[in-house]
């Protein structure tokens, strides 16, 4: 791990460990203890001419930041709702259901880099929203459920090209 990078944990959080002439700067943390932002990863349709997007929207998908999973006991599917409401009254209904995806190898490789991991697997969360002025949920439920399912089939695309 590159200081660069270690300087965003508190020192008290960092191991340096000195190989050959070599620093190399670890995290005293397991890989489900370090937290990461949320981010948003795409969005469908990209305008829309009565909708604003929430840009605040992964915030508000994951309160408490975004924590790696080890345990395949602990990666169910939780479905979750919230409402926004914006500065003239107007709400917005949002039906989540939070996934968990198997990490690509180049990055389960950079993660091993910054925080200890005995596991061979590490699952990142991910959140599915539909966004909707109307209060559908029992139907916003069974939608993304069914596009879940669909994830798990052998297709050869990413979940986010499903939504298009």
């Amino acid at each position: 791990m590159s200081n660069k990078k270690a300087k965003m944990l508190p020192n008290e959080l960092l191991l340096d460990l000195q190989i050959g002439e070599r620093i190399l700067t670890y995290s005293k943390l397991s890989i489900e203890e370090l937290k990461f932002p949320s981010q948003l990863l795409d969005f469908y349709p990209q305008k829309h001419r009565n909708l604003v997007f929430p840009v605040s929207l992964p915030e508000f998908c994951f309160p408490s930041g975004l924590y790696l999973c080890t345990d395949p006991i602990k990666i169910t599917p939780k479905f979750f709702t919230f409402v926004l409401t914006n500065e003239r009254g107007s709400r917005v209904y949002v039906a989540c259901l939070c996934i968990y995806e198997k990490t690509s190898e180049v990055l389960f490789k950079s993660l091993q880099h910054r925080a200890f991991t005995k596991y061979k697997d590490i699952f990142v969360p991910k959140a599915l929203c539909l966004i909707s002025r109307f209060s559908f949920i029992p139907q916003f439920k069974g939608m993304l459920k069914q596009l879940y399912r669909l994830s798990l089939s052998k297709l050869a695309i990413p979940i986010e090209v499903i939504f298009a």
